[in-house]
């Protein structure tokens, strides 16, 4: 009914004007619509579990975007020492709706770092992730009771990021932004001096974000916190 009132507004290049209980369901129509918009989800880190929230939430219909500060998916898997393995089997630490290749074994950090680029684009998740951008600061409106969300462009020093995304220490020059691959809807009507807004924010950023050294005044030794190893060759000189 509505579809055939519709076009007969239009009648050999002759515009009619619409009833008013026409005009009422258009405006009807465009209120539902706008009601069934998706909600908007802001995820931060593209580790493990903000890649398993991603792929869920749009699996689920939203429109989600993930942030990552360090230049690659993969949480502190990405900038761990350069011999880590995991404590876990590839069986028991892979996800369930996307099982691992091969035989039993335990992953090095590369292997596992393959798998979760191979998870990835396995369900087209690159698209909603922007590398390269931290966050500096998240806001829950009282009145809308959605989130304001401030990022930064971030061009992370080496071993930097093991010791903090969240951590900002000084100015840091910003990684140059080749395109912007995030949803334009999370831009529209941002808050003054934001990023974006969002409905629903989901933080990943990880639990030990900022290492914590303790004071040994007695220690004459150097002390190295593992955030700050790289690998053994670098201690034996």
């Amino acid at each position: 009914f509505l579809g055939q009132n519709v076009k007969g507004y239009e009648k050999k290049g002759k515009k009619s004007k619409p009833s008013s209980s026409e005009e009422y369901i258009l405006q009807h129509i465009g209120q539902v619509l706008a009601m069934s918009s998706p909600k908007k989800v802001f995820i931060i880190g593209a580790g493990p579990s903000g890649l398993v929230a991603l792929k869920e939430m749009l699996e689920a219909g939203l429109d989600v975007i993930c942030v990552e500060a360090k230049p690659q998916i993969g949480g502190l898997f990405s900038v761990s020492y350069e011999e880590l393995y995991t404590t876990t089997t590839n069986m028991f630490l892979a996800f369930s709706d996307f099982p691992p290749k091969g035989n039993l074994k335990y992953w090095s950090k590369d292997e596992y770092l393959q798998y979760l680029g191979e998870y990835v684009d396995h369900f087209g998740l690159r698209k909603y992730i922007k590398l390269n951008t931290a966050v500096k600061k998240c806001v829950l409106d009282e009145h809308t009771g959605k989130w304001k969300i401030l990022t930064k462009a971030w061009q992370s020093r080496r071993g930097e990021m093991r010791r903090g995304s969240i951590s900002f220490r000084g100015d840091v020059e910003p990684a140059p932004v080749k395109s912007r691959r995030s949803s334009t809807v999370f831009r529209i009507k941002a808050a003054p001096g934001y990023t974006y807004n969002a409905d629903f924010l989901i933080v990943a950023s990880g639990t030990n974000q900022v290492p914590r050294v303790p004071d040994l005044p007695n220690c004459s030794a150097e002390i190295v916190h593992s955030a700050d190893f790289t690998n053994a060759e670098s201690l034996c000189k």
